[in-house]
């Protein structure tokens, strides 16, 4: 195209990653010649496990493909991913049900559905759990002897795997044998989630409370599955996402550890759930920087001896806030990008929201289009064929190191926010003087004024709009539905026994306030059929929240 050259700004904007790293026209040995592959790289299942934290990758099985759920109430939930189960989706890593169950925000908060605050909110954004029973009935039917259940709980962890123990008992099954995970993440409830039950120094021992259950009673059971994944569309950049996770995540086993257990005790049952991105090599890149990171923070910052410590497995859902309500169809294309990135960058789980879900609660149909994106990417694509396809490219390599290093930055950042010079003190430093809600919110804002002004493209959105006659069909929940669920809760109340309810309240006071683990008794209380707000409510008082 002589005399028709196209004149570039190698700092324009659309050469830069969404984290606003600058990328050149092209890369070449000499920009990763500094890189050892035995050292950086390695072979998959090799530290630092940049390449894969298993040898054989999905070449000997594949990703658990799990579309998180919860709606109306535990039988709608239960009739829908059992319906998926039969489509091939909310499968194990070999074929094995799996499942992750949000909540509705009632729930998230620590209310019960007939207290007159969870009005307008019950079973609309996630699934309503008050009691034991509400959980029987999820779980009825599933084998949770060899099935995955991950529960994304915000506000009220402990008390949640409190009610899914005594429900698998009375449903057959001895905790040992429970595998699954619970988010278990109060900084990132805090920072995130904007949700603060009770002071971030409690949440940390209610939190440390169920690691050091779990380590002693639950050895399937992921007990902290560390969430970075909200961060992103609360508004941090993926470099931001990745090191505040890690950060978190330090200071989990610093606190394990200042508990009483040993790193390798615990370590190797940490789990993370991370976002994915549009951002195609960005996203790569991430989480290969994270398997590389995590492996030399848990070995040289953090002690680890036992290899298992240093693996980061990390399910990943890809972001929603990436969406456009506008053209949703659109959507089933971003989502594809976005789960081929993950699955490029070697995630052990991955989720892909549905196309409708920036319009609502996804219909089966949707969902059905999410598992079905999977099943093309493992077996159809030829991607899963040979481990870390995109490993040794130039520009990957690059972008690999260039992430770490940016991220090791914002540690050593959030590590110098406290007195202590610990990770662990930096958080909560960072947490209790909002230094770090102030970032979140700032971010956000940012990403808001650069989406509206076009500097971030997002078609159908800001850039190729139509007006738009039909739009897809939408999943409603019965709007008697609330009601109902009130009436039966109000049921449920009537016939307890009271003197037992009030027994185990006074229980849980008792063990809260001498500073015991809780987790015993929780469990009992769940027996009891004490309600989430019950002993929420116990735990409000202790803590003078």
């Amino acid at each position: 195209m002589k005399g028709n050259k196209m004149k570039f700004n190698n700092k324009d904007q659309r050469f830069k990653t969404r984290s606003g790293i600058s990328l050149k026209r092209a890369y070449t040995p000499k920009d990763i010649e500094d890189i050892h592959y035995s050292t950086a790289l390695g072979e998959a299942g090799q530290f630092p496990y940049t390449r894969g934290i298993y040898p054989e990758m999905y070449r000997a099985v594949g990703w658990m493909k799990r579309q998180p759920m919860g709606f109306g109430s535990s039988e709608l939930t239960a009739e829908r991913y059992k319906a998926l189960i039969k489509k091939g989706g909310q499968a194990g890593y070999e074929g094995e049900p799996a499942t992750t169950l949000l909540f509705d925000m009632p729930t998230n908060y620590g209310y019960d559905s007939d207290n007159p605050i969870s009005k307008y909110q019950v079973g609309t954004v996630g699934l309503p759990v008050d009691h034991i029973e509400d959980m029987i009935a999820l779980m009825t039917g599933f084998p949770m002897d060899k099935g995955f259940t991950n529960m994304v709980i915000h506000g009220s962890p402990a008390i949640l795997l409190a009610m899914y123990i005594a429900a698998a008992e009375e449903l057959g099954y001895s905790q040992d044998q429970l595998r699954g995970s619970g988010k278990n993440d109060p900084f990132q409830s805090y920072l995130a989630e904007r949700i603060e039950l009770l002071p971030i120094e409690a949440e940390l021992r209610l939190c440390m409370d169920v690691l050091e259950y779990c380590t002693d009673k639950m050895p399937l059971w992921n007990p902290i599955s560390v969430s970075g994944f909200s961060y992103h569309p609360a508004g941090l950049n993926s470099i931001q996402e990745l090191g505040l996770t890690l950060a978190t995540a330090i200071a989990y086993v610093q606190a394990g550890v200042q508990r009483g257990l040993k790193c390798d005790q615990f370590a190797p049952r940490i789990s993370f759930f991370m976002s994915g991105g549009i951002d195609f090599l960005e996203e790569v890149a991430k989480f290969r920087a994270a398997r590389r990171m995590w492996a030399k923070i848990m070995k040289d910052k953090l002690g680890a001896s036992n290899p298992k410590s240093m693996l980061f497995r990390v399910y990943c859902l890809t972001l929603t806030s990436d969406y456009t309500a506008q053209q949703p169809l659109v959507n089933l294309v971003r989502g594809t990008i976005q789960g081929l990135a993950a699955v490029l960058g070697g995630v052990q789980a991955l989720g892909i929201p549905c196309y409708d879900e920036a319009l609502g609660i996804p219909t089966e149909e949707a969902q059905t289009l999410s598992i079905r994106t999977q099943q093309v990417i493992s077996e159809e694509s030829g991607v899963c064929n040979t481990v870390d396809p995109l490993g040794g490219a130039y520009s990957i390599e690059w972008l690999t190191r260039k992430i770490e290093k940016e991220v090791y930055a914002y540690i050593e950042k959030i590590e110098l926010m406290g007195d202590d010079g610990t990770v662990l003190g930096g958080l909560i430093a960072g947490t209790k003087k909002g230094v770090l809600l102030d970032e979140i919110t700032e971010e956000a804002i940012k990403r808001q004024k650069e989406i509206e002004s076009g500097k971030i493209t997002m078609i159908g959105l800001n850039k190729y709009r139509e007006e738009e006659t039909v739009s897809p069909p939408v999943f409603r929940i019965d709007p008697k539905f609330s009601k109902t669920k009130i009436e039966m809760l109000r049921e449920f109340k009537k016939k307890r026994d009271i003197s037992g309810v009030k027994k185990a309240l006074g229980e849980l006071r008792e063990v809260t306030e001498a500073g015991h683990n809780v987790m015993p008794v929780l469990i009992r209380a769940a027996r009891a059929r004490v309600t989430l707000e019950e002993a929420m409510g116990v735990l409000r008082n202790c803590f003078n929240s």
